[in-house]
């Protein structure tokens, strides 16, 4: 902040009447870059890993310290999950003065307007792209999406990527299909309907089990952990490469066990080894994490965690049987 933003500004003129804003979106979904500093290792025999608050925490301390500076000629927006450490930090007694209220967007702000008119534009670009009579959908169908929407958002986003990226059905076929599915939970859980749809995805592919798991290792966490022990350096390397390569351990493919979750995460293409696999929200996991919510899918801590041991076990094999072969070649291919 100081460095490329505070010291640039302060040796520039800048006027005007109208301050810009900087929009921070999403903050509680910061998560903690992890590091194992040796030094600190050797003395605590701790790798020091860090929680996501504290790196949310220390964003926001940043955030602040600039907005006071007569250099700095925005204003900041943070828009967020009330999460703890947001909480404490905009409640503070001692520094409320140089804050705004906090905006709490809830029903008064009427989130059903800006869903209907999201499903209306979306729908629409789908009728141009399949040439789709002008009546599809139906206003009472609209309706009906906007009431299982529940004010959620998300419940309209995944519709629309489900409907615009599933491998197989026309677009009237998937919406009839989606219309038919149906909670189970009671009506006044704001995320039944949401909670109902992502179980007819998972049910839809061929191994919902196994898919539940990946994601799981995607997230690179374990239900009710907040990272694999030993796994803390996936989330600083590309996790493309790696997940492929224990994707293809196992008796299937990326395409094979995440090929019907496209409305859920995007999946990038088999031979691209860089793109990391990546959740559309953070609904998902807090769906996968309870099991009275996503009921005969949930996958239980030590099943995730045997599983992945068993495929970080099958690539050790692979790498020392195909070493193995290689040393017994008469003409061994070279290896980059």
């Amino acid at each position: 902040m100081e460095a490329l933003i505070l010291t640039p500004l302060r040796q520039v003129a800048v006027e005007s009447n109208v301050p810009g804003v900087v929009l921070v979106d999403g903050l509680n979904e910061c998560e903690a870059e992890q590091f194992f500093d040796s030094h600190v290792a050797s003395r605590t025999g701790k790798s020091m890993e860090r929680e996501n608050g504290e790196d949310q925490l220390e964003i926001l301390q940043v955030l602040r310290e600039a907005s006071l500076d007569p250099a700095f000629p925005f204003r900041i927006v943070i828009a967020s999950r009330p999460e703890r450490v947001l909480r404490e930090f905009f409640n503070n007694e001692s520094q409320k003065s140089s804050f705004a209220p906090s905006l709490i967007l809830d029903e008064k702000y009427n989130p059903n307007a800006d869903i209907i008119l999201f499903l209306q534009a979306k729908f629409s670009e789908i009728r141009r792209r399949y040439n789709l009579s002008p009546s599809w959908p139906s206003p009472e169908i609209l309706a009906t999406l906007l009431d299982q929407a529940s004010g959620q958002f998300i419940y309209a986003a995944t519709i629309v990527r489900y409907i615009t990226t599933a491998r197989h059905g026309s677009p009237q076929t998937l919406l009839d299909c989606i219309l038919k599915v149906k909670p189970t939970s009671p009506r006044t859980n704001p995320f039944s309907h949401l909670d109902a749809f992502y179980t007819h995805i998972l049910q839809s592919t061929p191994n919902p089990i196994l898919a539940v798991k990946w994601l799981w290792i995607i997230k690179g966490a374990l239900p009710g952990r907040k990272y694999f022990d030993m796994f803390t350096w996936m989330k600083s390397n590309p996790a493309g490469f790696l997940l492929n390569l224990l994707l293809q351990t196992d008796d299937s493919n990326p395409e094979y066990v995440l090929g019907d979750l496209h409305s859920l995460i995007n999946v990038p293409p088999s031979d691209d080894l860089e793109t990391p696999y990546r959740p559309y929200h953070k609904s998902l996991y807090d769906f996968l994490g309870s099991k009275d919510r996503c009921g005969p899918i949930y996958v239980e801590y030590m099943d995730c965690a045997e599983f992945l041991w068993g495929s970080c076990f099958n690539i050790c094999m692979y790498v020392l049987t195909d070493r193995s072969t290689r040393e017994h070649c008469t003409n061994p291919p070279t290896l980059p």
